[in-house]
């Protein structure tokens, strides 16, 4: 494959406390620095973030690292406009509070063919420094769909993958602004329907920072609407089963974790998801489960 660019894209807000370990982490990577650029969005940040990233930039210079700084438009829209600035065939997002390990760039470029679409790699979960879970575990049989496999256990994320940007923009890939829970799902959503040429990394090459789970304790009753409206939007553009049933399941997640539902109450809405997403005709029935949330608000359950 020769010499494979790689640029690593970088939304931050607010990230004074964090964002040099993760800029830190590219610029410790084994692989050839001279193959990696860094593109950060400063979304409108009200504290050091800016001026971190000006300094690593004055030292490494503007080939290096490019900085876009805006006024705040959400991470959607801001990750949308990072993927404008791609100059390379591959690149890879970055949450400004993550980091890599150190070989992670070396392990996922080296296993791409002249086909691959998208690179997809281990990574861990950490809370408070101390290691929780692996994300996506080396349980997949080789044998088995690859596709299938990430629907049921990569749940959309967009951190831990290489994406080859012509791909990206050949079928118009992007993130749904105006979203803040599963809008990664929703990019995601729309890479697994076409299709892609996926290679799968053994490898452990990100750390994720669990804490970021706290935005869940902020959600309000526009972002519960918006779950069902992001599904809809999905529905329209996917035509895929599994992806839309695996959407389904990610909202259940979300309406499981930050609603104050008994036990009961969310054992009787598993239940009625689990029979709409075995029902071939569930695809017709989002406006009863627009209904279903209404009542759940009007109880004030969220």
């Amino acid at each position: 494959m020769g010499k494979i660019q790689v640029t690593v894209l970088i939304p931050a807000y607010n990230a004074a406390g964090t964002i040099n370990r993760a800029i830190d982490s590219i610029l410790n990577q084994k692989y050839n620095q001279e193959l990696i650029k860094i593109v950060v969005v400063n979304d409108g940040s009200k504290d050091e973030t800016l001026s971190i990233l000006l300094n690593y930039q004055k030292i490494y210079g503007t080939n290096k690292i490019k900085i876009i700084t805006q006024v705040n438009k959400g991470l959607s829209a801001t990750r949308n406009i990072l993927i404008n600035h791609v100059e390379t065939n591959w690149f890879l997002f970055l949450d400004a509070d993550d980091w890599y390990h150190k070989n992670a760039l070396t392990n996922m470029v080296k296993i791409i063919k002249k086909d691959t679409d998208i690179v997809v790699s281990k990574a861990i979960w950490w809370k408070n420094n101390v290691y929780r879970r692996t994300i996506l575990t080396n349980q997949f049989n080789k044998k088995s769909n690859l596709l299938d496999y990430l629907l049921k256990c990569d749940y959309g994320y967009l951190w831990n993958k290489l994406y080859n940007i012509h791909f990206i923009k050949k079928y118009n890939i992007h993130s749904k602004v105006g979203y803040s829970i599963t809008e990664d799902q929703y990019f995601s959503n729309q890479v697994y329907a076409n299709n892609p040429k996926i290679a799968f990394c053994t490898k452990h090459t990100f750390y994720y920072f669990k804490n970021k789970f706290s935005m869940s304790s902020k959600t309000n009753l526009k972002e519960m609407y918006r779950l069902f409206d992001m599904l809809k939007d999905s529905i329209k553009v996917i035509d895929n089963d599994l992806i839309i049933k695996n959407y389904w399941i990610n909202i259940l997640f979300w309406i499981n974790k930050i609603s104050k539902l008994s036990n009961e109450e969310k054992y009787a809405i598993n239940k009625k998801v689990n029979s709409l997403i075995h029902n071939k005709a569930y695809k017709f029935k989002v406006s009863k489960w627009r209904k279903i949330a209404y009542k759940m608000i009007k109880k004030n359950i969220f």
